[in-house]
């Protein structure tokens, strides 16, 4: 409450400032109360149970007791408008998962030299996936979450620049856009700090008559330090500065038809050296996943469904040393989400969802327990202002 307060009054200085100055100044925000809990569990080795991680940047999870912190949200933007295609832009934003602790989760400089290019420096979300922008404004959506199954960075901001650029080609508008930076945090799996060096990456975005395609790339050092195994205490200091290759992709195709709409996503990342994680002190070669979700809206009414996939390639060169493992052991998951979405009012929705998923890792992954095979409500409210 005190960093919300904090950052709140810093922000509203600087809109004062530039109001005072003559500059326009918009401000909106958005807001998700949210409570889930999980309703079916698998015993997990140490006396433990699976859960639901909703929210991997900040650990956030729904386990057997009711909760209404990880999808839980509340934000205020605030764009100054200083003229001739300058603008500045500030997002405060409290999480659930870190007890509503407000951040500075935006913070940059847009300058648009024309009807073509548009330059931005400061900081802003690393555009990965298809919702990055909007990942956080929940009702921008149907679901109450980003499938878990594409949406789990650990790391969703970066502080940079990029470059856009915007055309129409063949009747169809066209957004490429370049972007370059560094981002930094804690990774709750690893139990780790981490880092992206010299982050750099291209997104393609077409849309034409409801039918929308994005395709992104890009590639950056990651580094982890203090990693820790529970299983033998081994600490993996790699340092920040000193990080692995890692690539990143994704591409997806979205139809909507006002009546309904169907999408498809598919992310990639692999790892030039095995990268360490707490999965049963494996190392992760390469990981992947997708989903494909439809729904149909009748009048406020959105029934919707979706299925996904996770799987992580797990380096396990000393388990077939061992003679534990004949090759290199997988993570998989399987999921399906049912839901509904009824706007109730033009700046708010109510969601109901059922999640159910499946851990479906090769025999080695499993002896700690199903981790990832859990079942679980939640519901909630998103709303705009």
């Amino acid at each position: 409450m005190y960093h919300c307060l904090k950052y709140f009054i810093i922000v509203t200085g600087l809109v004062w400032s530039f109001g005072a100055s003559g500059a326009d100044v918009k401000i909106n925000g958005f807001a998700s109360i949210v409570g889930g809990k999980t309703i079916s569990r698998e015993p997990l080795l140490g006396g433990e149970e699976s859960v639901v991680y909703a929210d991997f940047a900040n650990n956030g999870l729904y386990d057997s007791q009711l909760t209404f912190y990880p999808d839980s949200n509340m934000a205020l933007q605030f764009i100054v408008d200083m003229e001739e295609g300058l603008t500045a832009t500030a997002q405060i934003n409290a999480v659930g998962s870190t007890q509503f602790d407000a951040e500075i989760a935006w913070a940059f400089i847009s300058w648009k030299a024309n009807s073509e290019f548009t330059f931005q420096a400061g900081r802003q979300r690393i555009p990965l996936y298809y919702f990055s922008d909007s990942l956080e404004v929940a009702y921008s959506y149907h679901w109450i979450r980003g499938p878990i199954e594409i949406y789990n960075a650990s790391m969703a901001n970066y502080t940079g620049v990029k470059l856009i650029y915007e055309t129409i080609v063949s009747d169809v508008p066209v957004r490429f856009q370049w972007y370059g930076g560094e981002s930094s945090g804690f990774n709750f799996v690893s139990n780790a700090a981490q880092a992206y060096k010299d982050l750099m990456g291209i997104t393609l975005d077409a849309d034409h008559k409801g039918l929308a395609f994005r395709a992104t790339y890009g590639q950056a050092k990651y580094g982890l330090e203090g990693a820790t195994s529970t299983l033998n205490g081994i600490t993996l200091d790699q340092g920040l500065d000193n990080g692995v290759d890692i690539s990143l992709g994704n591409v997806a195709l979205r139809l909507d038809r006002l009546a309904y709409f169907v999408m498809a996503e598919y992310s990639n990342y692999s790892f030039g050296d095995p990268q360490w994680t707490d999965i049963g002190g494996f190392g992760v070669k390469r990981g992947d996943g997708w989903y494909v979700s439809s729904g149909i809206r009748i009048g406020a009414y959105t029934p919707h469904i979706t299925y996904g996939a996770l799987r992580f390639l797990l380096d396990s060169s000393a388990a077939i040393f061992l003679g534990l493992a004949s090759e290199d052991q997988t993570l998989k998951t399987r999921a399906i989400t049912v839901g509904l979405r009824w706007d109730f009012h033009p700046s708010a929705a109510f969601k109901f969802e059922y999640y159910d998923s499946k851990d479906k890792s090769d025999d080695l992954v499993l002896l700690g327990g199903e981790t990832f095979t859990v079942t679980a409500v939640s519901m909630g409210i998103d709303v705009v202002f």
